[in-house]
């Protein structure tokens, strides 16, 4: 399969599942795909992102060796939404080293505090930002007052339920 052809297919939950599919029994051909995520060409970037995050729900451990990659693409400036999205989302269920963790940390409480930032986006960095507070209780402080703060300022029913859950678990940290 050309995967950057097949991605520029169609951006749909069914061509997403097909390429997923296709990278389950060729998996010699999942370091091209990940080439591709972590590229440049917005679109295969984009497009990209709905095939890693159902490779991550079909088998948590296919996107393990690209952790550190995908923390690092997350200090680019200019990725797109579904990107960021994807990512956030894959790194709220996953153990990232220590020598890492604090960037990501950093990252995920600028995308809270971003008032420009997709809800998702934000909820997702909220509770990587609790995971590392359980690792590193000294980020409790910091952690709670950024939280606190986007559950005040901004009254999205995602953020409401996400901040309040968030706090929850601080609390007893």
């Amino acid at each position: 399969m050309d995967l950057k052809n097949q991605l520029l297919q169609e951006h749909s939950k069914i061509n997403s599942l097909a390429i997923r599919n296709y990278l389950i029994q060729n998996p010699q051909e999942l370091d091209d795909f990940m080439a591709i995520f972590f590229g440049d060409v917005y679109r295969l970037s984009q497009r990209a992102a709905m095939v890693v995050s159902a490779l991550f729900d079909y088998q948590k451990e296919l996107m393990q060796p690209y952790i550190k990659d995908m923390i690092l693409k997350l200090q680019e400036k200019e990725l797109h939404v579904a990107v960021k999205r994807n990512i956030v989302r894959i790194l709220q269920e996953v153990e990232v080293d220590d020598d890492l963790l604090s960037l990501l940390f950093d990252r995920c409480a600028f995308y809270v505090q971003s008032a420009s930032e997709a809800i998702a986006v934000k909820a997702f960095s909220m509770k990587v930002m609790v995971n590392a507070c359980i690792r590193y209780p000294e980020l409790k402080q910091e952690a709670f007052l950024i939280i606190e703060e986007e559950k005040r300022r901004n009254q999205a029913k995602g953020i409401q339920a996400r901040s309040k859950a968030m706090l929850k678990i601080l609390e007893r940290i």
